[in-house]
């Protein structure tokens, strides 16, 4: 669903904008679905070893080390690069750069994205596309050194509330020349403890603010 979704925003002149922090996006698997990506080729450093003397021999090899096209692609590495030097607690860049991507990261660069857009550096409509909500902690989580799902939670509500309550649902107004799409994909768990009647109710990683926000909400088994 999420390479189609690429391949069909290319076809009518959205740009999709993928955050990957599951880091394990296939772009040839998603050039099959569609998507449209160039190759990028570069010399790559090879070890062989000798399986009889155990000698390592090192050579180059010309490989793909990078993709090309009408999108945007964020994983993991790419968005601590960008931001790990961001502190939340302060609304500030620090000298000491953090290795992990946060929940805050993502909203950050979004809120850019769309900062580039009503500048008139994005002339096209936007569809950001995340896989997935609960795959990254929260920086709260990260400085306290604990995985706490309540600081997730609240993360994810403060983060996104401007983007999901104003921003985005704001891009669909008439006089508004682009349409901006927010999709994501998220972690969720049958609760059996807390369920009313016998049946199980369905959680949500990182909690329901981005659930409550949803105007098309679809569960696959």
């Amino acid at each position: 669903l999420k390479n189609c979704l690429i391949a069909a925003c290319q076809r009518q002149g959205i740009l999709p904008v993928i955050y990957e922090t599951e880091n394990n996006f296939d772009f040839k698997y998603a050039i099959d679905c569609g998507m449209q990506a160039t190759p990028i080729y570069g010399d790559v450093e090879v070890e062989d070893v000798d399986e009889e003397t155990g000698e390592i021999t090192v050579h180059t090899e010309n490989r793909i080390i990078d993709y090309d096209g009408d999108f945007l692609y964020y994983d993991s590495s790419i968005l601590a690069e960008m931001y790990g030097d961001m502190d939340y607690s302060s609304g500030k860049r620090v000298s000491k750069k953090r290795k992990i991507v946060v929940i805050e990261d993502i909203a950050y660069s979004m809120n850019e994205i769309l900062d580039l857009q009503d500048e008139g550096e994005i002339q096209q409509p936007v569809c950001f596309i995340w896989d997935s909500v609960g795959s990254i902690p929260s920086f709260k989580s990260v400085v306290s050194k604990t995985g706490n799902n309540m600081f997730d939670a609240g993360a994810i509500s403060v983060a996104f509330n401007t983007l999901l309550n104003n921003r985005i649902p704001a891009s669909r107004r008439i006089n508004n020349p682009y349409t901006n799409t927010f999709v994501c994909v998220n972690k969720i768990w049958n609760d059996s403890m807390n369920s009313m009647g016998g049946l199980p109710s369905i959680e949500l990683k990182g909690g329901k603010s981005i659930f409550f926000a949803a105007r098309l909400i679809l569960h696959l088994p």
